[in-house]
């Protein structure tokens, strides 16, 4: 896994690249995202015909979720 600070200098990352840098599997950022955990342009966006992540909005809700 690549270090947290790579993570935070990246912004819109495949779900392939998403799931090697924070741990998940590809089916399981999918799950968060059929399950409405993530949100449509803003954890994520469709480009392409690809799938995109932003990083950065997923690291501040998770941030959130260990503040509530």
């Amino acid at each position: 896994m690549s270090s947290c600070n790579q993570c935070t200098q990246l912004k819109w990352v495949t779900v392939e690249k998403c799931a090697e840098l924070i741990g998940l599997t590809k089916d399981a950022i999918d799950a968060l995202r059929t399950k409405g955990k993530l949100r449509q342009n803003f954890h994520w966006k469709k480009w392409e015909g690809r799938v995109y992540i932003n990083l950065q909005a997923y690291q501040d809700s998770i941030e959130q979720e260990f503040k509530a």
